[in-house]
């Protein structure tokens, strides 16, 4: 995916994305960004140094959610470090649930971290999953 596909997608799954073209663009120069994509679907920005995640953003097309794209984004990225960190709105039922299924723990909160227009602050989870060593 060029940085003007991701663009498009993160309009198309997130109308109200504060990620516009150009701050896609640098995060996606930089040395430390993984981006992991299904076939232009779907994709997950990450920054990855050495051993260790945060994702950035997930985005799924409309057409295309529920078929186990994101969780399969999620499930790569886990096979190249052990440790990964993320922020995701306190409401977004699905994006929550996603991410205990795949072994996320909440590990904090930031009170009034979302901000939209006309709306109440929504608070961000942070969750966080570390590889588990196997017995």
């Amino acid at each position: 995916m060029t940085p003007d596909d991701v663009a498009v997608l993160t309009d198309l799954a997130w109308p109200q994305s504060p990620w516009n073209a150009a701050e896609l663009e640098l995060t996606l120069a930089r040395y430390t960004t993984q981006l992991l994509t299904r076939q232009g679907e779907a994709f997950l920005l990450a920054q990855v140094i050495d051993h260790e995640a945060e994702i950035l953003l997930i985005a799924t097309h409309p057409a295309h959610r529920r078929k186990g794209l994101a969780r399969n984004l999620i499930e790569e990225l886990k096979t190249k470090v052990s440790n990964i960190t993320l922020e995701v709105r306190a409401d977004n039922r699905a994006a929550t649930n996603l991410y205990a299924n795949q072994g996320f723990d909440v590990v904090g909160r930031r009170r009034g971290y979302y901000f939209e227009q006309d709306k109440p602050n929504c608070d961000a989870l942070i969750m966080s999953w570390t590889k588990k060593d196997k017995p």
